[in-house]
């Protein structure tokens, strides 16, 4: 985990600054990747949150991505309900929806509607001093703290790796389970669960082979049951 905090902050770095001269590279510049930055930092949430969670099933969403993100980047608790939706469970992230979609897909990012549907949450990507702030249109996001604030946050998972004695946390109003494993094992089966190769089945056609999957790592390469 560490390792890989320490690598995407250097790549997402040299992401943000593409196409710009080093000379120019100043604190307050704004790069020439910030639509493809947030969305990979965002989308990052969810695949750690994942791992987080244990979850081995056929995809991850935005529940895994709040559920880390309420853990280990509690700063951004003010921008999961910024519609003022009075419906909203611990599972929504309006800047995770906000940021990863339609950038991931090749667009810009999507404003979000307001709960009495008069206005609109708007964004101010690049480089904004007030970052998280929600004066004035929408949310001023900085992707340079934003990339740290990442990488910090992986930070601190790898202390709760190495301690491995934390309860899973998950969302309310969910169908996420609470796994009971320890984090190390969450973390060992969630990370096995990605890497299922594509068409993969069991050999003998007695199970589906997302399980067939799971049961080989199990069996053969010390994934913990």
């Amino acid at each position: 985990m560490r390792v890989h905090a320490a690598g995407w902050r250097n790549v997402l770095r040299d992401s943000y600054w593409a196409g710009v001269p080093s000379e120019k590279r100043t604190v307050g510049a704004s790069g020439g990747g910030l639509f493809e930055v947030t969305a990979i930092v965002i989308s990052r949430w969810e695949f750690l949150g994942g791992l987080y969670c244990g979850e081995t099933g056929e995809r991850t969403d935005v529940r895994h991505a709040a559920a880390y993100a309420r853990r280990f980047l509690p700063k951004y608790a003010h921008t999961h309900n910024m519609s003022g939706d009075s419906s909203a469970t611990d599972d929504t992230c309006e800047l995770f929806s906000m940021l990863r979609n339609k950038p991931l897909h090749g667009f810009t990012p999507a404003g979000v509607a307001t709960n009495d549907k008069k206005g609109v949450v708007a964004w101010n990507v690049g480089a904004n001093a007030t970052h998280l702030s929600l004066a004035g249109p929408g949310i001023q996001v900085d992707c340079l703290t934003l990339i740290e604030d990442l990488c910090k946050s992986m930070e601190d998972y790898a202390v709760v790796l190495d301690h491995d004695m934390e309860p899973a946390a998950i969302g309310s109003n969910t169908n996420l389970v609470v796994d009971p494993r320890s984090p190390r094992k969450r973390w060992l089966r969630a990370f096995w669960a990605r890497f299922r190769p594509i068409g993969f089945e069991d050999p003998n056609g007695a199970i589906k082979g997302h399980e067939a999957w799971m049961k080989l790592g199990e069996s053969s390469y010390g994934i913990p049951t």
